[in-house]
């Protein structure tokens, strides 16, 4: 049976089949939960390689960013809130928690030793300095009588 509170719209005349009830059974009138993940941009511009990634809801202290052999490795870690016998009812949950893992493979134009991280609002930016070497430039051509 469904709670009040399902996110699924009533129906009329509902008579439970037994794919209803199994249904009912595994998933107590919730979706599927999806696992834990951040959404990410990545952006180049002439002077870096910039990854903005989504993590609402994790503190900067559950946050990891490591480079290592060209490869960019960003954790986190979304802790669920404490249930106990005695506290609120829960009447529906549809949000992730747990950690969160995601790598990316980096080119050799930027200069990892010198990335820099901050997290703001939910979103971390990580920015990767192109290496000196690698930046553009205009070479000047001269016209030879």
């Amino acid at each position: 049976m469904l709670s009040v509170f399902s996110p699924f719209p009533a129906r009329t005349e509902f008579r439970p089949t037994a794919l209803d009830r199994e249904v009912e059974r595994l998933f107590n009138g919730s979706p599927v939960r999806q696992s834990f993940t951040g959404a990410a941009d990545v952006v180049e511009t002439e002077d870096a390689l910039e990854f903005h990634v989504d993590l609402p809801g994790v503190s900067d202290k559950d946050v990891q960013v490591s480079v290592e052999n060209a490869v960019l490795t960003i954790r986190a870690e979304r802790k669920a809130p404490e249930r106990t016998q005695d506290g609120p009812t829960w009447h529906l949950s549809e949000r992730s928690w747990g950690t969160f893992s995601r790598s990316f493979r980096l080119p050799r134009t930027v200069d990892g030793e010198t990335a820099s991280a901050h997290f703001d609002h939910g979103v971390l930016t990580v920015r990767l300095p192109r290496r000196a070497d690698a930046k553009p430039r205009t070479i000047e051509v001269k016209v030879t009588s």
